[in-house]
């Protein structure tokens, strides 16, 4: 799989059981709904995450490029995750997120999780 941000190949990274497509170069992932569930179980995080298979499409693609989905190479479509713009595949394979983005909309989230959010995701995911 190549990363819908630069093209380059996608690596497998696994923590917990939690496996996810990482790119070296961007420093993005590829996460499907069940490695979110996951987190979500492995984070015990105190607040309700929206279901990313079912969150509306964004009004507003904010300008950024058209990503496509690494799994099924379709043209991802945007979603607005209380301000956060991330790329969810059209055929439900998942949703992409640019370096920093995820830790940035758990934070935002609760301001408890942060040393969890760090210590799940690592240096590596957490910018």
């Amino acid at each position: 799989m190549n990363c819908p941000n630069c093209d380059k190949i996608l690596i497998a990274v696994e923590k917990n059981n939690i496996e996810v497509e990482y790119c070296i170069n961007c420093k993005g992932f590829f996460l499907d709904a069940d490695e979110w569930y996951l987190i979500k179980h492995e984070l015990k995080l105190p607040f309700l995450i929206d279901d990313l298979m079912n969150v509306n499409p964004a009004k507003d693609n904010c300008n950024e490029k058209p990503k496509t989905c690494p799994k099924c190479n379709q043209v991802m479509e945007k979603i607005n995750l209380d301000g956060l713009i991330a790329d969810r595949c059209i055929n439900r394979h998942g949703v992409w997120f640019e370096a920093g983005e995820l830790a940035a909309y758990f934070n935002k989230r609760a301001e408890g999780s942060k040393n969890e959010t760090v210590s799940f995701l690592g240096e590596t995911f957490y910018k």
